[in-house]
């Protein structure tokens, strides 16, 4: 991997870490529905914005049932899912949880296109699983309904992109990936959208009961989750799946628990413990056995 990339792996394991430290934050003042819709919007502004300088077009007229598909399965249903689960489970699982999306994909690709499970990659998911049964049974927090809950939540956004990664290898050939990451972004914004003006017009969100002073800091979560963790996040990574190839670009995944964990004892003071470190490391090994990077 070129030194270029190097840097760009590692500043977007470090933007997708804290992309969940920004969610813990956003999520607990604003309601999960606003905080997504907030997010996806102001990150499909900017991958606007890029769209037009970079001259690529999106066209819908040819490719809009592709791009629904992949901005509800790739974008509004996984950040909503996250977003649920960030007011009930630390940054640490849910980057953790997010981690198994390769595997769902793997699974995805034998049950739709028929591509064969090699017993490494049946090894990787068992393991992963196990690493998630670790991480919930001995971690940190006490596993009492509302962290399982945020659990479930974590694990089915895993699968909507795993889903969505082999919905894309199968269809999205020959549209560039600017523009996969743009319409999906857009898409996902207009389906989103009266959910967040049914939260605005019949729920009280947190917010509303505190200061305005104490809603700067979670305002700026929201704008950063949606500027840099999602429009920038996206433009760095699809950049390296164009340099480098979707499989090194996919390694990303093992720096996000690190990264996450670490922004989340400096940030959050959450607690780290044996069984959080051991929980991690079997989800990663399990996706690495499963990608194939391990031997």
């Amino acid at each position: 991997m070129r030194q270029a990339s190097l840097i760009r792996l590692l500043v977007l394991g470090a933007i997708w870490g804290m992309s969940f430290i920004f969610l813990r934050m956003a999520a607990s003042a604003f309601a999960p529905v606003i905080t997504t819709g907030a997010r996806i919007g102001s990150g499909a502004l900017l991958l606007t914005v890029l769209l037009r300088l970079a001259r690529v077009d999106v066209q819908w007229r040819r490719d809009w049932r592709f791009h629904l598909t992949v901005g509800v399965f790739n974008t509004a249903l996984p950040f909503f899912l996250f977003a649920w689960a960030a007011v009930r489970t630390p940054s640490a699982y849910l980057a953790t949880l997010n981690a198994l999306a390769p595997l769902f994909a793997a699974a995805f690709s034998r049950l739709l296109t028929g591509e064969r499970l090699t017993v490494q990659r049946l090894i990787g998911m068992g393991t992963g699983l196990a690493g998630v049964a670790v991480l919930v049974g001995l971690g940190p927090v006490r596993p009492d309904p509302e962290l399982l809950s945020g659990v479930a939540a974590g694990l089915a956004a895993a699968t909507c992109y795993g889903f969505a990664a082999v919905h894309v290898r199968r269809f999205g050939g020959g549209i560039p990936p600017l523009a996969v990451a743009t319409g999906s972004l857009i898409v996902a914004t207009l389906v989103l959208l009266p959910f967040v003006g049914w939260q605005l017009a019949t729920v009280r969100m947190p917010a509303l009961a505190r200061p305005a002073a104490d809603l700067l800091q979670p305002a700026l979560a929201v704008l950063l989750l949606g500027l840099v963790c999602t429009g920038l996040a996206y433009a760095i990574y699809f950049r390296l799946v164009s340099d480098e190839g979707a499989p090194r670009a996919v390694t990303v995944t093992f720096l996000v628990p690190l990264a996450a964990t670490l922004w989340g004892v400096v940030l959050l003071h959450e607690h780290v413990t044996a069984a959080t470190v051991a929980g991690i490391l079997l989800v990663l090994s399990g996706t690495a056995l499963s990608l194939g990077l391990l031997p």
